[in-house]
């Protein structure tokens, strides 16, 4: 088994057991078939690197293309296009104010998830999203080496996030009160459009965690404050 494709046929004979036996695990089984062929001579540690290798590049792959459907279209002109189209031609003032002026959604941004990938694998992840071809293999050849995780790392992250959102909230703003200007010449003044409110509970959230004091926490807020 030194293919990825030899791996998957494995893999997927050894679920078929799981038919007759429902507690059989294949992937206990399919580690332990390496395990005996890394004993016999028949594995390398080199043959598993390529391996593992392959298969991350494939998931950085998948990560870009689901990424890409997720978000798609992509283009900004065409998302606030779309966001023009939402304001139909017979709704009044009142009814505007009534659907932009409430959030949509409340973002509250976490910082877990994203440590399964390096900054620039990540990067390279959005950078695909936005291509013709997600699954370009450009994908797979950043570095895979990641910082040390730290609560100051974690914050600095999702303040980043945050900003990138606020940014994207900023032009779908600047789209809105254009259209209110044109629209409602006398009264657009009066409009205040907040389709997207964002947060984050890195730096406050304390259960289970010995790195983070009150005074951490009033530090975060007071840096957030600044930076908007």
């Amino acid at each position: 088994m030194k293919t990825v494709a030899k791996l998957k046929a494995r893999l997927q004979k050894l679920h078929e057991r799981t038919a007759e036996t429902p507690l059989f695990n294949p992937v206990f089984q399919l580690s332990h078939d390496l395990s005996r062929q890394l004993e016999g001579g028949d594995l390398s540690l080199n043959d598993i690197d390529s391996l593992v290798a392959e298969l991350e590049c494939e998931a950085l792959q998948s990560r870009a293309a689901r990424l890409k459907r997720l978000v798609a279209p992509t283009e900004v002109p065409e998302n606030l296009a779309r966001i023009e189209a939402l304001n139909p031609e017979e709704a009044g003032f009142s009814e505007f104010r009534q659907r932009w002026e409430k959030p949509l959604l409340h973002a509250v941004f976490t910082a877990h998830p994203t440590f399964l990938l390096s900054p620039a694998q990540s990067d390279a992840v959005a950078t695909a999203a936005l291509t013709d071809d997600p699954q370009s293999t450009t994908v797979c050849t950043v570095p895979h080496e990641g910082p040390k995780i730290t609560l100051e790392f974690e914050h600095v992250e999702v303040c980043n996030a945050i900003q990138r959102a606020a940014t994207a909230r900023d032009r779908i703003n600047a789209t809105l009160l254009s259209y209110a200007r044109q629209r409602w010449p006398g009264r657009w003044l009066d409009f205040r459009p907040l389709p997207f409110r964002f947060a984050t509970w890195v730096g406050y959230d304390m259960d289970g965690r010995t790195d983070i004091g009150w005074t951490t926490s009033i530090a975060f807020r007071l840096r957030e404050k600044a930076q908007r």
